[in-house]
């Protein structure tokens, strides 16, 4: 409140905040959210103020992904709104449910070259599946809540909210408050023919398959895929990696898409994930169906039943309608998957200058308990950490292949998990990103540890231009920085490895540092596994 005791819009905010549970925000400050900063910390809710604008994005996405909730990220605006988009992009298409809440120029002086005036819901729209600027002080409690709603939307994902600073500072009067707000989603039931027609097609099958978005890879969405296929036998599986069905950490898999007579879709689209859904990911032959609210409508490649609605829900209708059948055994079917997804990449030493990177991740891997969290940058050493280390939860970069997240990721692990163990790998370009963040996880005293595996070059663009057949390029090479000691600096615990005797070593002094720790490991450049279809990994 105001010296004189009337409320204002940012009084306001923090009071939906803390009606939603909300108890930390990632940030960035900035002029025109100052207002709510005091406000902020006088409730309680504890402010980790990142070093940059997406970085405070992967600390909310990580934190909304492990705890299957909605978590808010603070920004200023313009400039510092700007900043963020790359990383709410990854959120999005990660299905996380962030909030993205943006300070905005004064709504008095838009139009008059205001101080950062931006089209900023504009620019949010196209990474956001919904984004508004509040447009007075008496909408801003509404608003707030479609933002949330939208967030938590059956598809979950990220959404934005713009906050002009001159509604920050607004009187607000006293008797309006939030509790007729609504916050959840109102969901209609589906259509039942539509769900007949797609159980007929699963019942039907003989390699039946189920292809989940990454929502479905946790929480109260993965469990009740799960009991979809207890009840029916069916073989599910969430994909959320940007390789798809060539996820490293699911083995063979896209030997086993491709031999799928019947796939349905659930909460995504047949996208480049799932090879468009067609040769040679899928085959010509394989019926396609599709769960939820995607245009499919596609000459090239017909889809042949669709369920329109929210895909939480339609999930719902087709675990009640499954209990009425008798569904064949497809024991063999379930037993190749498991089989083909369990196989794990060929790690041959080639070098007696550099550890290979899958010895590497299987080294670091066995310090890792089962109820440890991973996290795993992209590029290629990500592919092979991915591949080697497989733990219950994870937070990958996602669908959206953008690298550079596995520190900030690493803090809103460690933020949603308090008390469990986080281990990050990063490759040494991928590392650069968010370097800095290292001071805030040593200024909110928040461990982890984190693997630089280090070729000194930007590997993957590496091994994209030998595919290319053209000739080497400095452009892509890296000096041998001293990550290690940068980490130090920084508050944080660093080590440098290049003999694979010392990991043992520099891993246990990480842990036991209690540091925001990195250990820098010069590693071959190798490309990410790839498996055939069978009978092993290549290289």
């Amino acid at each position: 409140m105001t010296l004189d005791g009337s409320r204002i819009g940012a009084d306001v905010l923090v009071e939906l905040l803390l009606g939603r549970g909300i108890s930390v925000i990632p940030t960035l400050s900035g002029n025109q959210i100052m207002p709510l900063y005091g406000r902020i910390e006088a409730a309680g809710i504890r402010l980790i103020h990142a070093r940059h604008e997406a970085a405070a994005i992967h600390i909310a996405d990580a934190i909304a992904r492990l705890t299957d909730s909605v978590s808010v990220a603070l920004l200023t605006a313009g400039p510092g709104h700007a900043n963020a988009m790359g990383a709410i992009y990854s959120a999005r298409m990660a299905q996380s449910p962030v909030v993205t809440l943006s300070g905005h120029a004064e709504r008095s002086r838009l139009g008059y070259g205001a101080f950062q005036e931006m089209d900023q819901t504009g620019m949010a729209a196209w990474v956001c599946q919904g984004s508004w600027t509040v447009g007075a002080p008496e909408r801003l409690g509404a608003d707030f809540a479609r933002a949330w709603r939208s967030a938590m939307s059956p598809v979950p994902g990220p959404t934005h909210l713009s906050l002009p600073a001159d509604i920050l500072t607004a009187p607000i009067p006293s008797e309006r408050r939030s509790s007729s707000l609504r916050f959840t989603t109102r969901c209609r039931a589906p259509n039942g023919v539509e769900v007949e027609r797609v159980l007929a097609l699963l019942h039907g099958a003989k390699r039946p398959l189920i292809a989940a978005g990454p929502a479905w890879v946790r929480g109260a969405k993965a469990a009740a895929l799960a009991a979809f296929t207890e009840i029916t036998g069916c073989s599910a599986l969430a994909l959320e990696s940007p390789r798809g069905v060539n996820d490293p950490s699911l083995g063979r898999l896209a030997g086993i898409v491709a031999q799928a007579d019947v796939i349905v879709a659930l909460g995504r689209r047949f996208d480049v994930g799932l090879g468009f859904g067609r040769p040679p990911a899928v085959a010509a032959s394989c019926v396609l169906a599709t769960a939820g609210r995607f245009d499919e409508s596609r000459p090239d490649r017909p889809i042949a039943a669709s369920i329109d609605g929210e895909p939480a829900s339609i999930l719902d209708a087709l675990t009640i309608a499954a209990r009425n059948l008798s569904w064949p055994d497809w024991l063999g079917w379930r037993r190749d998957i498991a089989t083909e997804t369990a196989v794990m990449p060929d790690m041959p030493s080639r070098s007696p200058h550099a550890i290979h990177p899958g010895r590497l991740a299987d080294i670091v891997g066995r310090a890792i308990g089962e109820r440890d969290i991973l996290v795993v940058d992209g590029g290629e050493f990500g592919q092979w950490a991915q591949a080697v280390v497989r733990r219950r939860e994870r937070v990958i970069n996602g669908p959206s292949g953008a690298i550079g997240g596995a520190v900030p990721f690493a803090i809103g692990a460690r933020i949603a998990r308090p008390d469990t163990r986080v281990f990050a790998f990063t490759g040494d370009g991928a590392l650069g990103y968010h370097l800095a963040e290292f001071e805030t996880a040593a200024r909110n005293r928040l461990p982890f540890v984190c693997i630089v595996g280090n070729d000194r070059r930007w590997n993957a663009e590496v091994v994209i231009q030998r595919r290319l057949g053209g000739p080497s390029l400095p452009s892509l090479d890296l000096d041998p920085a001293r990550y290690d000691l940068a980490t130090a600096a920084l508050g944080g615990h660093g080590e440098r490895v290049e003999d694979e005797c010392d990991l043992g070593p520099a891993i246990e002094r990480a842990i036991a540092s209690g540091k925001p720790a990195l250990i820098d490991v010069a590693i071959e450049g190798l490309a990410a596994p790839a498996y055939n279809r069978r009978g092993g990994s290549h290289v």
